[in-house]
C-alpha cells in the first residue's frame, strides 16, 4: 500500500478530461440495437457519440498495483482526480473522496471460491463521479473507507449500458475513439473487448 505516491496535482485541458476505459463484451452488445437490415445487432456508439457511463475502478487490479487509504485530516491540499497511463492503456492512476459504501452480505456457498467475499461499490468524487467496486475480504479496509480519501491504480471500464453500482451515478462523455482489441476465444464464445477514448466535463461532485 506504500507504492502509491501522494496524490498529484492532475492534468486537465480546457476543464475536459480525456481518459481511456476498456468495455466489456457484453456491456457493448447490451448497448447495440437490432437492425433487420443485417438481421443482427449494430452498434450505437460510435466516434463523436455522446454516452451517459459509469466510470467503473476496478477493485481486483487495484490489489496488483496499489493504493492508499487517507484520513480526513490527512488530505491536506489534495485535489480528486483521474488520470490515465499511457497512450494505449486503460490503466487509470484515480484519488477521490468516498462519498458513500454500499457492501453486500457475505456471499453463501452457492458462489463458490467467492464464498465469503462481499461486494462493494465505494462511490467516489475524482472531480467526475466513479465507482470503485469488486469482491473484498470481510475485513478489508476499503469497507469502512466512506468519507476518506483514496488514491490507487487500476483498470478504468466504462459500463456504457448499465452502472453496476447501486447509486447508478453516470458520467456525460463525447467518444473520441473506438479501438477494437483482438477477438479472444473462451469455450464457445468469441469475445471483443474494446478501449474507448472518452472526454467528460471535470465539475466536482462534492
Amino acid at each position: 500500500m506504500d507504492s502509491i505516491s501522494v496524490l498529484t496535482e492532475w492534468r486537465q485541458v480546457m476543464n475536459r478530461l480525456r481518459i481511456r476505459c476498456l468495455v466489456d463484451p457484453d456491456e457493448w452488445d447490451d448497448s447495440c440495437r437490432y437492425s433487420p437490415d443485417v438481421s443482427g445487432l449494430v452498434p450505437t456508439i460510435a466516434q463523436g457519440s455522446r454516452i451517459e457511463m459509469e466510470a467503473f475502478l476496478d477493485i481486483g487490479h487495484l490489489r496488483s498495483f496499489g493504493f492508499r487509504i487517507y484520513e480526513p485530516n490527512e488530505a491536506g491540499t489534495l485535489n480528486p482526480g483521474l488520470e490515465g497511463l499511457g497512450n494505449a492503456t486503460a490503466l487509470c492512476h484515480f484519488g477521490g473522496r468516498a462519498l458513500a459504501v454500499h457492501r453486500s452480505k457475505p456471499l453463501g456457498a452457492s458462489e463458490g471460491p467467492n464464498r465469503g467475499l462481499i461486494r462493494l461499490y465505494v462511490d467516489l468524487d475524482c472531480g467526475v463521479p466513479a465507482c470503485l467496486g469488486g469482491l473484498v475480504a470481510q475485513r478489508d479496509p476499503l469497507l469502512q473507507s466512506k468519507s476518506k480519501w483514496i488514491e490507487g491504480v487500476t483498470t478504468l471500464w466504462g459500463n456504457v449500458s448499465s452502472p453496476e453500482s447501486p447509486s447508478r451515478r453516470t458520467v456525460d462523455t463525447s467518444v473520441e475513439s473506438i479501438r477494437e482489441l483482438d477477438p479472444v476465444r473462451l469455450g464457445d464464445r468469441e469475445l471483443t473487448y474494446r478501449i474507448l477514448e472518452v472526454s467528460i466535463g471535470t465539475r466536482s461532485q462534492r
